[in-house]
């Protein structure tokens, strides 16, 4: 995919700079859907770059100087353009792995993709991501998994946490449908944008939701099975190993009825 725009502190960015985003594995991010300028979730975005940076390089990030970068470049473009904020380490070094980290920012744009609709085949491996609570740079097992999923004739894959219950997907939230609730599986998980924002519209839907550990044997009892991230809102899953599910249509319409009562935040 064609990049945009590669801004670090509002600076076009440099070679030498984008060396540390290459070579250093450590730091997080935030991705997005822009259009206009305006963001679904930018609240979100910005509290979730902001309590990874406090907890991860043990320095506070300047959410409002974060805010201006991104606007500068999303600027002249309409959209829908897909942003990334990257934040980095300005140096790191063994020796300085003690010390609080000071923070670069880069702004990644580039074109948006299309939004896919299709249900995916998925099964299930055993598998927890580090530090599952941030969104960090750390992809090589959800690649691998991923790609292990497809090379045995499956689209995505469901990772089993370590007591062999349901926890996310590849870089995505799962739900399960029993015709009465929409279920989250209850597990160590990053709590991804769209995912809160649709808890959101349920809620302001009223409708009846429920976190509960769930275990593969239990599958059989749900209806249907969605996903849920930035890009496509809210899509149905046909498979979950062995178990299949048909595509409820009254509930994926729900999804995206919930998920559209997110507002369009101008950056």
């Amino acid at each position: 995919m064609s990049v945009l725009r590669a801004e670090i502190d509002g600076q076009p960015a440099t070679v030498e700079q984008l060396l540390t985003t290459t070579t250093v594995n450590y730091g997080h991010f935030t991705g997005m859907t822009a259009v206009d300028g305006r963001v679904r979730g930018l609240d979100l975005h910005l509290a979730r770059l902001g309590h990874a940076t406090s907890a991860l390089f043990g320095t506070t990030l300047d959410l409002d100087r974060v805010r201006a970068l991104l606007r500068q470049a999303l600027a002249g473009l309409p959209g829908p353009v897909s942003a990334r904020i990257n934040v980095f380490p300005a140096a790191l070094s063994w020796d300085g792995l003690g010390a609080p980290i000071e923070p670069r920012v880069l702004v990644l744009i580039r074109p948006a993709p299309e939004p896919a609709t299709t249900p995916l085949r998925t099964r299930t491996a055993r598998y927890t991501r580090d530090a599952p609570e941030f969104k960090h740079v750390g992809t090589f097992g959800l690649f691998q998994q991923q790609r292990l999923a497809r090379l045995d004739g499956y689209q995505d894959v469901v990772f089993l946490d370590e007591r062999g219950r349901l926890s996310e997907g590849s870089i995505w939230n799962l739900g399960l449908f029993d015709g009465e609730h929409v279920v989250w599986p209850e597990a160590a998980v990053l709590p991804g944008i769209a995912y809160q924002l649709l808890r959101r519209g349920l809620a302001e839907l009223g409708v009846p939701e429920l976190d509960r550990p769930v275990e593969p044997a239990q599958l059989t009892g749900f209806r249907a099975a969605f996903f849920t991230n930035a890009p496509t809102g809210a899509r149905a899953l046909s498979s979950i190993d062995e178990v299949e599910f048909a595509v409820d249509p009254e509930l994926m319409d729900l999804l995206r009825r919930a998920y559209e009562l997110a507002p369009w935040d101008e950056v």
